[in-house]
């Protein structure tokens, strides 16, 4: 299979990705599929433990942390469980947060 993933490097007039012939492409497939069960996707994808798929495949993306921000229901459609002040930090004012402005 390297052979054959060289020559389409060669035949396309491409250089292959830093850090290995097969890790980009592995790392495209498992990152494309996060939304998927963690343990189906480690299995398919030829992965013994899913911690390694998730160590050192599956990146975070634009279109994902947007989704995760955005997203995100609220607890049982309840609005007043969402909290309209962020916590104390150490050494900063109490701000409202930005979500409810």
């Amino acid at each position: 299979m390297d052979k054959r993933l060289r020559k389409a490097y060669r035949c396309a007039d491409l250089k292959s990705t830093p850090g290995g012939l097969w890790h980009a492409w592995r790392r495209k497939w498992a990152t494309e599929r996060k939304h998927l069960p963690l343990k189906d996707v480690a299995e398919a994808g030829g992965w013994r433990e899913p911690q390694t798929l998730i160590r050192c495949y599956q990146q975070s993306d634009e279109a994902a942390f947007t989704s995760v921000m955005l997203d995100a229901p609220k607890l049982n459609g309840r609005s007043d469980l969402t909290p309209n002040v962020t916590p104390n930090v150490p050494g900063q004012k109490s701000r409202r947060s930005a979500i409810n402005r």
